[in-house]
């Protein structure tokens, strides 16, 4: 899931790219808990990915999560 998400972004399809980052933290919660390294890692994709398309208040929303 990560290098889909990776592969999406680096092609710049950002709104792809979104929706899987946030099937990746869905997945993440799920099989590691809501505190764990690997859902820090998923809220801080998905906090870029929203900073890249100007979501600001959305990006906020998850780096401070």
């Amino acid at each position: 899931m990560i290098a889909q998400v990776n592969s999406l972004s680096s092609r710049g399809e950002l709104e792809g790219a979104l929706l899987e980052a946030q099937d990746l933290l869905r997945f993440t919660e799920k099989a590691f808990g809501h505190i764990s390294a690997e859902v820090a890692d998923s809220l801080s994709r998905l906090g870029v990915l929203c900073g890249k398309t100007r979501r600001y208040a959305e990006a906020e929303v998850y780096f401070k999560e």
